[in-house]
């Protein structure tokens, strides 16, 4: 399975607009760690972002508007995939974890829900849920 497959993102130019919406949001405001910058890197090779465009999307992520998410579900999805990128490596780490929640504040959640959202995130990615959690899923989808 190639990584579009893996990701659900198939289009090269939404892998891209996708990467470039993650960075932006990670530079909003300030500079860059180098342990940010190297999370970024690894989220752009795992979407099969060419080199020259991460090197340029990294320089300036303000060239790259972001792409407003109109819709509950559409964050979800991004939020998702982004998730999914993550846990690839079976680990979620504190920069990890601070750039997916500016990314969630970024896509329109307030600080508090975007909280609540990557909790739940992480338990069910990491395999931590509950049997109530699961039910409550079984249930209700």
């Amino acid at each position: 399975m190639s990584r579009q497959e893996e990701f659900e993102i198939n289009d090269p130019s939404s892998r891209l607009n996708h990467f470039a919406n993650i960075a932006s949001i990670a530079c909003k405001g300030k500079e860059i760690t180098e342990v940010e910058q190297a999370m970024l890197e690894k989220m752009a090779r795992k979407l099969e972002i060419p080199e020259d465009k991460i090197e340029e999307i990294l320089k300036n992520p303000q060239a790259y508007p972001v792409s407003h998410v109109n819709s509950k579900e559409q964050r979800l999805e991004y939020l998702f995939n982004l998730f999914k990128m993550i846990y690839s490596d079976a680990k979620l780490d504190e920069v990890e974890r601070l750039l997916i929640k500016r990314f969630a504040i970024g896509m329109g959640y307030q600080p508090d829900q975007a909280e609540k959202v990557i909790q739940k995130s992480i338990r069910l990615f990491s395999g931590q849920f509950s049997f109530d959690d699961y039910q409550y899923f079984i249930e209700n989808t």
